[in-house]
C-alpha cells in the first residue's frame, strides 16, 4: 500500500489512515467536510490532501514534493487548485458564482480539480444556496474540501452532501514536536509554548512569532493590577499592545482559572492547569485571593474581550475593567 507522506501534518491519525486507504483504492468522495478548533491543521491537511492526489511521482513515502505540481501546490499556483477565502468577514454569492463557474474548467495538468473553501460557516444564506448542488454533484474529476471552526453554524443541507470529519486539538506532545522538529525550539521552549497553545499548532506559531510578548505583557498587567498602580498610567501601554490585546487577555484569563483551579484541588490539579511552568505564582495567589473573587475577575475579563470583539471603545472599556478589578482585588485579599 502506498503510504502518504504527511510531513506538515501532526496528530489526526485516523483522517490519516482514511485518506490513505481511498486514495490508493481510488474510492472517492465528491465532498468532504472538515471541522474542529481553530489552528489545528485543518486547511493544511486540505492542502496535503491536494498534493498526493496530483503528485506526479509517488513514492512508497507519498507525495514527492518535489516534481512541478507538488510545487506549484505548496506555492499556491497549481492551476487545478481552486482556493476560497472570506471576504470582508463572509464568503458572498459572487465569490462562489465565480469558484462554481472556474471549478467547471477541464482539468490543466493534474489528475483532480481540488476546490478549498475555508470557514465554510461564513456563507451568506444566499451563497451557501447556490453552492448546494455543486457539493451534491461536482464536476467530473473534481473534489470539494470544505473547512469550519464553527460546525453549529454551518447550513444542515451543507453537512448532509458532504463526508464529515472532526480534527480535535492536538495532544500537547505532538505540538512540541511540531515546534521542535519545524520551528526549531528547545524541548524546554517547546514544553512552555505547546502548554499555552492548548492544542493549536496555529496558536503555538503565533506565540513563537511573538517572541513571548503576550505571555509577559499580561503577567506585568497582573502585577500592575495588584500594586494598584493608576490606569491612567497605562495609557501608552495600552496603545503599544493593541496588537496583541486579545492574546495578553486570553492569557491572563487562563491563569486566573489556574489560581482557581489550584484554590479548589491543591496538587491534585496540577495535570490540568493551563501554566504548570507558572506553579510557583499560580500557589502564591491561589493562597492569597478569595474564590469569589478568582470567579469574578474571570468574568470581568470576558466582558472586557467582549468589548473587544465588538469593537466598542477600548480606552473606556479598558478603564471601567480596571476599577472593577481593582475592588474585587482589595476585597478579596
Amino acid at each position: 500500500m502506498t503510504v502518504l507522506s504527511w510531513s506538515k501534518i501532526y496528530g489526526h491519525k485516523n483522517q490519516k489512515e482514511y485518506f490513505q486507504n481511498i486514495i490508493t483504492q481510488g474510492k472517492l468522495h465528491h465532498a468532504y467536510l472538515f471541522s474542529g478548533p481553530p489552528g489545528v491543521g485543518k486547511e493544511t491537511f486540505a492542502f496535503e490532501v491536494a498534493k498526493a492526489l496530483n503528485c506526479l511521482n509517488l513514492t512508497p513515502q507519498g507525495a514527492c514534493d518535489h516534481c512541478q505540481s507538488c510545487r506549484s501546490i505548496m506555492g499556491f499556483t497549481h492551476p487545478d487548485i481552486l482556493l476560497l477565502k472570506p471576504d470582508g468577514g463572509s464568503l458572498k454569492i459572487s465569490q462562489v458564482r465565480d469558484f462554481i463557474r472556474q471549478l467547471s474548467w477541464a482539468r490543466v495538468t493534474g489528475n483532480f480539480r481540488l476546490g478549498i473553501i475555508t470557514d465554510i460557516h461564513l456563507l451568506t444564506e444566499e451563497a451557501a444556496n447556490c453552492l448546494l448542488k455543486t457539493i451534491e454533484e461536482p464536476p467530473l474529476h473534481s473534489v470539494l474540501l470544505l473547512t469550519t471552526s464553527q460546525l453549529h453554524q454551518v447550513l444542515p443541507t451543507i453537512i448532509s452532501r458532504c463526508q464529515p470529519f472532526h480534527f480535535s486539538q492536538l495532544k500537547k506532545e505532538e505540538v512540541v514536536q511540531f515546534l521542535e522538529n519545524v520551528q526549531g525550539l528547545s524541548k524546554e521552549e517547546a514544553l512552555v509554548i505547546a502548554e499555552e497553545a492548548q492544542g493549536s499548532i496555529g496558536q503555538a506559531i503565533t506565540l513563537v512569532k511573538e517572541g513571548g510578548k503576550a505571555r509577559e505583557q499580561a503577567l506585568y498587567l497582573w502585577q500592575c493590577l495588584n500594586k494598584g498602580q493608576s490606569v491612567l498610567k497605562l495609557g501608552k501601554w495600552l496603545s503599544s499592545n493593541q496588537g496583541y490585546f486579545s492574546e495578553i487577555i486570553l492569557f491572563l484569563e487562563r491563569y486566573l482559572r489556574d489560581v482557581l483551579i489550584w484554590k479548589l484541588g491543591g496538587s491534585e490539579t496540577q495535570r490540568v492547569i493551563f501554566f504548570p511552568h507558572l506553579l510557583k505564582f499560580i500557589k502564591e495567589d491561589s493562597a492569597r485571593l478569595k474564590q469569589e473573587t478568582c470567579r469574578k475577575l474571570i468574568v470581568l475579563l470576558e466582558d472586557l474581550m467582549d468589548s473587544w470583539s465588538r469593537n466598542l471603545n477600548l480606552d473606556i472599556a479598558f478603564i471601567s475593567f480596571w476599577f472593577k478589578a481593582r475592588e474585587e482585588i482589595e476585597n478579596g485579599d
